[in-house]
């Protein structure tokens, strides 16, 4: 081409603004484009990690191969409830290991770690559960907690005027028991009044007029919302359970049990089953969380 002088011009010098200029754009397109999904991963990353706080990862221990979670399951009468959670509490702020418990009847929880063989550790309101646990191979090694004792429990300032056992025998006066054959409260409570010769008449009457119930805390709430007039319980749960007062008399007093964790054969985790055990027997850690509850 020749310019206004008659000279060549070459038009190939202005192309390469022409062509470069789309490179550079696509080029700023692919930085933003690069940069959003950055953040977006960024974003999906910090969703993840706040969606796991508050979650306790599992970890090996550092004994042989035992390779154990953060979690127990923990069988545990259901009349020593508040003190087990309150320690099961602290232990978890303290050591990161959740302890699962499940309650009931001293002698129902029996049945069924004989029947499922599972779980870490089973805690009984009287030591003969764990006895008779340890005979069916059921139970490795068992610490024993605190004393109770059966008592009578009435409602608060004792209404009915129950002093004594023949009190109970009143046709006027309802009484609730624990179930001999789930409840420890009841089984010690049968074994106490056979000796002394007042259960045949009482076990008829509260078949007539009362109840039987499967757990000492139930067996209590019974007397507190005024379904029954009398029960026996232990006289820890009097301390644990509001509105009710203890009447304490001789044919009960000799019947003393120790409440007593075992851990259980069937543990997966046994180093982590006996530190806890350990624990909950330990003066200034779960004993002093028993004490608070009257244990």
């Amino acid at each position: 081409m020749l310019d206004g002088r008659g000279n060549r011009s070459d038009s190939r010098q202005i192309m390469p603004s022409m062509t470069r200029a789309p490179d550079r754009r696509r080029g700023a397109v692919s930085k933003h484009a690069l940069m959003a999904i950055i953040g977006l991963l960024v974003l999906v990353s910090l969703g993840v990690l706040l969606s796991r706080m508050g979650q306790v990862a599992p970890r090996r221990s550092t004994g042989g191969d035992e390779t154990t979670t953060t979690s127990l399951t923990f069988f545990c009468a259901a009349g020593i409830r508040k003190p087990v959670e309150a320690v099961a509490k602290q232990y978890l702020e303290e050591y990161g290991v959740q302890v699962n418990l499940d309650y009931g009847g001293s002698n129902t929880l029996l049945s069924r770690i004989e029947t499922a063989k599972t779980g870490d550790l089973y805690l009984a309101a009287d030591e003969s559960y764990i006895d008779t646990a340890r005979k069916k191979g059921l139970v490795a090694e068992s610490l024993s907690l605190a004393k109770m004792k059966p008592v009578i429990a009435v409602a608060d300032g004792n209404p009915k005027n129950i002093t004594r056992i023949e009190d109970l025998l009143r046709e006027d006066v309802r009484t609730v028991l624990g179930n001999p054959d789930q409840a420890a409260v009841g089984k010690k409570t049968r074994k106490l009044l056979k000796a002394s010769g007042h259960w045949t008449k009482l076990e008829a009457l509260v078949r007539q007029t009362g109840t039987f119930q499967p757990t000492v805390p139930e067996v209590a709430n019974t007397v507190k919302i005024g379904g029954a007039d009398a029960a026996v319980i232990w006289n820890t749960t009097t301390k644990i359970v509001d509105g009710i007062d203890a009447i304490e008399v001789p044919e009960l007093d000799q019947g003393e049990v120790l409440v007593t964790v075992g851990v259980l054969n069937s543990t997966s985790a046994p180093t982590e089953a006996l530190k806890f055990a350990r624990y909950l027997a330990s003066v200034d850690r779960g004993l002093k969380k028993f004490k608070e509850f009257g244990l």
